[in-house]
């Protein structure tokens, strides 16, 4: 449940992050020439129509999207999150005045939101337990030093996020060429690898015999998955999978190597 909440809960919204960067440079030279006019009415008209638009979609949304329960508003988050920040985006830009001034806090932050967004699951958040929420800050200090430790661990977290962040934008310069025609190749180059890879793991898959197994965590031949040890010795280790509620994927994931005891099955 965990993997399909995070991984889907905004799996749109980078379509629309790309469809802006495209289309910055066009918007620019628009607001450009919005700017240039010059009829001071004409220009406010224009600004105040653009409003009007932004307040049509926004107010919509307000009401019957974002005041919905969590429940029901997560349903439809992925496929409305980027309104009311194309919003903001608009109207924040209007004006000269309010592009010329901005937090550099902020600007700097902008620029590892994704870092930042990925690794507060894996250095400044710790879990509710195995496949848990990520609920709790990490702890390196004890709990009576909550405030130092916020701290430590968020300074860390910066720090790595920042860091992750260049080695991406240089991974990217080696790997993904600025020239048309180098770039369409090499993305046909990159779907036919993946293509031969999955194929090649369909038929491994497909000679090997596996199914996936049962949703209960039964094998496909009807027998348990782990199969029984004898129980003449208590302190015998077993390898096998930890039962789990729910099974899929992660219950099988779930691999541990657990003490056998006389009663039978794992603990």
């Amino acid at each position: 449940h965990e993997w399909h909440f995070r991984s889907g809960l905004d799996r749109y919204a980078w379509i629309v992050g790309m469809a802006v960067a495209a289309g910055a440079a066009w918007a620019e030279r628009r607001l450009d020439a919005l700017d240039a006019l010059a009829s001071a009415r004409k220009r406010h008209l224009i600004r105040l129509a653009v409003v009007a638009g932004c307040l049509a979609l926004f107010v919509p949304w307000a009401r019957e999207v974002f005041m919905r329960d969590k429940y029901a508003y997560n349903a439809v988050h992925p496929y409305t999150s980027w309104l009311p920040i194309l919003v903001y985006i608009v109207t924040r830009n209007l004006l000269p005045t309010l592009r010329a001034w901005y937090v550099g806090l902020f600007a700097f932050l902008g620029k590892i939101t994704l870092e930042t967004y990925i690794l507060q699951f894996h250095v400044w958040m710790r879990t509710t337990g195995l496949n848990g929420s990520p609920k709790f800050l990490l702890g390196v200090l004890p709990d009576d030093y909550f405030w130092s430790n916020l701290v430590l661990v968020s300074i860390f977290y910066v720090v790595l996020s920042q860091r992750i962040f260049r080695l991406t934008v240089r991974l990217k310069d080696c790997l993904i060429p600025t020239e048309p025609a180098r770039l369409y190749r090499g993305a046909v180059q990159a779907v036919a690898v993946v293509a031969f890879f999955y194929g090649v793991g369909l038929l491994c898959a497909a000679f090997a015999g596996v199914d996936g197994g049962a949703a209960d965590g039964s094998s496909p031949d009807g027998g348990a998955s782990a199969a029984a040890v004898p129980a003449e010795d208590p302190h015998r280790i077993r390898v096998g999978v930890v039962p789990g509620g729910g099974g899929g994927p992660m219950t099988s994931l779930r691999a541990a190597v657990k003490p056998w005891h006389p009663g039978g099955g794992a603990r």
